[in-house]
């Protein structure tokens, strides 16, 4: 079994990996595969994309696409801190309860993102097709709902955190 500051460099070297990983997979497609509105629809599958949509209204479905990304790469910045702060024994810390709680928040932007994100695309990518065919589509799965309860737990116990860490440091100021 692992100790938890060995699980905690395992951790934080993951994160590291996925911050350099992910940019670079992502300037790699852009390269390789030259997303255009043509192959819109091979893209986004699952939405029903009849005829290629408006270049505009493409590349806001990227920008909007990308930017949950840019959350998410932020969260997982905070989670190596994390990391390397428990990986340092500085486990029951102000700066660590308040990486959790940032933590926590990020969770839950993603979790909404990943809400507004099919109504969002689906709107944008099928502007071009014919009227009457343009879709708002709008899903609400298991996953959404339990990744919405496990980011609010996480935020819950970075806010408990950094309670007790502020109870701690106002119990230091007594003695």
């Amino acid at each position: 079994m692992f100790e938890s500051k060995s699980l905690a460099r395992l951790l934080k070297w993951a994160c590291t990996a996925v911050l350099v990983a992910l940019p670079l997979l992502i300037l790699a497609y852009v390269f390789f595969e030259r997303p255009t509105p043509a192959n819109a629809s091979d893209i986004y599958s699952d939405v029903m994309i009849l005829s290629a949509p408006p270049t505009w209204a493409f590349m806001l479905a990227n920008v909007f696409s990308l930017g949950s990304l840019v959350v998410l790469l932020a969260m997982v910045l905070n989670m190596r801190r994390l990391f390397d702060h428990y990986s340092q024994g500085r486990v029951l810390t102000f700066e660590s309860a308040q990486l959790l709680h940032r933590i926590g928040r990020f969770l839950l932007a993603v979790a909404l993102l990943r809400l507004a994100s099919y109504p969002v695309l689906s709107v944008l990518l099928t502007l071009g097709n014919p009227e009457g065919q343009r879709q708002l589509s709008m899903a609400l799965t298991e996953g959404d709902i339990g990744f919405l309860i496990a980011a609010g737990f996480v935020f819950l116990v970075g806010t408990a955190m950094h309670e007790a860490a502020q109870n701690a440091e106002d119990i230091k100021g007594f003695v």
